[in-house]
């Protein structure tokens, strides 16, 4: 899930690229990720099975989508909120941490494991809303 949660991110940076007619940037970028993905897939498979080629395609991702951020900020600069999103995706993870640990504890599919995570989720949903609203409330103000 993580990988393509990567490759969404990877496609929303990569627009720099078609923007600035430097597409023989995406296509070497493409080639790193496909490099990456026979090497570790001829390592990791051995070892771990299908998980290996999970990992791989994991590492792939992230890897081009760190390759694309660094040099769309330096060919084409596009002013993300990097902090906003990082705290997303931090939050999103203590939670996975929460539940996962909690679902060790509490059977899952007991009412009380679905009532946490469905708490959890609006907990999520919570913060997104009042992160949102303070940046409305901002951008309002500032203009």
């Amino acid at each position: 899930m993580g990988a393509n949660i990567f490759l969404g991110l990877y496609y929303n940076v990569s627009i720099w690229y078609k923007l600035s007619n430097q597409t023989k940037r995406g296509a070497l970028i493409s080639f790193i990720g496909a490099a990456i993905t026979i090497v570790l897939n001829l390592v990791l498979i051995p070892i771990l099975g299908y998980e290996g080629c999970a990992w791989t395609t994991f590492i792939c991702y992230l890897s081009m989508l760190v390759i694309g951020y660094y040099w769309g900020q330096k060919y084409y600069p596009i002013p993300y909120n990097i902090k906003r999103i990082g705290l997303y995706a931090f939050s999103a993870i203590l939670i996975y941490i929460f539940i996962t640990y909690i679902s060790l504890q509490i059977e899952p599919s007991s009412l009380l494991g679905f009532a946490i995570r469905i708490g959890a989720l609006f907990l999520f949903i919570g913060l997104g809303i009042k992160m949102e609203f303070k940046n409305l409330v901002t951008s309002k103000n500032g203009a």
